[in-house]
């Protein structure tokens, strides 16, 4: 699906730009996932999309770090910006540094210092874990999402932000779905076969059967016991009436009704991966 050689060279310059300032020991090694808008963006370019999505200067960087003095001397001198302990001025960037790994107490939250409540880092290594490495221009290299591990994290983002009356991952929902339904790869898994159940049980709509695969597609790379936290969280916790409200890509126009369509078609998926 991601061919980086074809993305627009813009959408690397704030990553490399704020990659080069980061330790010597954190860009090697495959450390680095790009994560948030800057990941969003990336993936959008290289599957050949070239429509304009919710621009931002912010840029999200989910690093692996063994233990806290390991993250500390990342993020040394500093200037910290905002009160959410993990937001620093980097290359004239505002960035969130968020670390996973050996820092996740229990598996899936963190506490960085000085923070006293903790993070949600949940599937952030099944997403790294299947993510592709990508050279930047500078020549150091960043891991970037599958577009199935970008969603699987904004599902949850959604989960733990709209009941705070934040929305924005919705429209990110919206452009991961959108990525599914206008896919050559994800038609071909659709059509090019004899078998057709998945079609036929969506009444031939590509939209919802696309729907259901990416949340299949989320459920088998978050794995069986993450995918299956996720679908009951999802299931339990989602609001598909006011998600399908925020549901929409700038430009687009698709009925509300069939917004919830596809969103039913998703929970589908995320509860019985393996439909291809």
């Amino acid at each position: 699906m991601l061919n980086f050689d074809e993305a627009e060279p813009h959408v690397f310059e704030i990553v490399d730009a704020v990659v080069q300032e980061l330790p010597t020991f954190v860009r090697a090694g495959s450390q680095i996932l790009v994560i948030g808008a800057q990941a969003r963006d990336i993936i959008h370019s290289a599957l050949g999309h070239r429509s304009a999505l919710r621009s931002t200067d912010d840029l999200d960087l989910a690093i692996v770090v063994s233990d806290w003095d390991h993250y500390l001397a990342i993020i040394e001198d500093r200037p910290a910006i905002g009160q959410n302990g993990i937001r620093f001025r980097i290359a004239g960037f505002p960035v969130d540094i968020m670390p996973f790994g050996g820092v996740e107490q229990p598996k899936g939250t963190v506490t960085p210092p000085p923070r006293v409540d903790g993070m949600n880092v949940f599937g952030f290594e099944a997403v790294r874990t299947q993510s592709a490495e990508v050279l930047m221009p500078s020549g150091d290299s960043v891991r970037i999402p599958q577009p199935a591990g970008y969603a699987a994290l904004k599902l949850r983002a959604w989960l733990d932000r709209a009941p705070i009356g934040i929305m924005k991952d919705a429209g990110d929902i919206a452009v991961a779905l959108y990525w599914y339904s206008e896919s050559p790869e994800v038609s071909k898994r659709l059509y090019d076969s004899e078998d057709t159940t998945l079609l036929e049980r969506y009444d031939w709509d590509p939209s919802r059967a696309a729907g259901a695969l990416l949340g299949s597609d989320i459920a088998t790379l978050l794995g069986a016991v993450d995918g299956t936290a996720l679908a009951q969280a999802w299931g339990a916790g989602v609001d598909e009436q006011r998600l399908a409200r925020e549901l929409h890509l700038t430009g687009t126009e698709v009925r509300l009704d069939e917004r919830l369509g596809v969103l039913a078609a998703l929970q589908d998926g995320l509860s019985s991966s393996g439909f291809r």
